[in-house]
């Protein structure tokens, strides 16, 4: 939970190191994605880099529509949502090359 200017957020940290395949993988419960579905929610992915990390910053909503997209797809027999996230050509994506996603890399004022 954080507060800015009177207001409550609720923030859902995930982090991942960067694999071989050049890829960020976050694995979220389903049960938990669907008990945070308040638009106050954001989602923020640590991307730790070889020499850098940034940070992609998701409202909610943002998250919800990526579901509905096949971007995050159901693993595990539909427990879990798979979050991956790739730097291709200096952009980032969040699951395929149709998802490009750079207005929330390291963009806090998506918070608010």
């Amino acid at each position: 939970v954080a507060v800015k200017d009177n207001q409550l957020f609720g923030i859902q940290v995930k982090t991942s190191n960067l694999n071989r395949f050049d890829t960020y993988i976050f694995n979220i419960r389903k049960v938990s994605f669907e008990r945070h579905s308040n638009g106050n929610v954001f989602y923020i992915f640590v991307l730790h880099g070889e020499t850098q990390n940034h940070f992609l910053i998701l409202p909610f909503y943002e998250m919800k529509k990526k579901v509905r997209e096949g971007a995050i797809r159901e693993v595990r027999d539909g427990k879990l949502y798979r979050v991956n996230i790739k730097f291709r050509d200096e952009k980032v994506y969040l699951g395929n090359m149709d998802h490009e996603m750079g207005y929330c890399l390291d963009n806090w004022n998506l918070i608010k």
